[in-house]
């Protein structure tokens, strides 16, 4: 996938995520729904980068030390928070499960549960940015540089 589209899918991801996070902001119907499109954007972002993820991990205990190495447990560490934060969601969900007849009868501790992933994935999620820090000042100055017009011929 070429840098622009891969930028333009995470910066999305990440705005969205934030807004989602916000509950007092939008209210717990529109946590819910967004929290569904950030579940699609992560399985999106997650499918990009499915080659890297390979060769990291096919390559993860050849050497002590790697940049990569830390990039990649991070990743898992986030995907697996990502998770326990999505599956929490259902299963207390207020709006997405009764708008199609389910209602799930789970105590308060998948609300903690909910809570703490939450905040814990925030923490992630900003290792993951600061991980990755260089490649989107990268894509920011690709994405929003000036191409020149061509000349034209009169």
């Amino acid at each position: 996938m070429r840098m622009k589209a891969r930028f333009i899918l995470d910066a999305a991801l990440f705005v969205i995520y934030l807004i989602a996070m916000n509950t007092d902001g939008t209210g717990i119907p529109v946590h819910e729904w967004l929290s569904v499109g950030v579940a699609i954007v992560v399985i999106m972002h997650l499918l990009t980068e499915w080659e890297w993820t390979i060769s990291v991990l096919s390559r993860f205990f050849r050497r002590l030390f790697s940049l990569s190495r830390l990039h990649f447990v991070v990743d898992t560490l986030l995907f697996v928070v990502f998770t326990l934060v999505m599956l929490s969601g259902f299963l207390v969900s207020q709006s997405i499960l009764p708008l199609f007849g389910f209602s799930v009868p789970f105590g308060p501790t998948w609300r903690i549960i909910h809570a703490v992933s939450g905040d814990f994935s925030l923490v992630v999620l900003g290792v993951h940015v600061g991980l990755h820090w260089r490649w989107i000042v990268s894509a920011v100055k690709r994405v929003t540089a000036q191409t020149p017009a061509p000349d034209s011929a009169m």
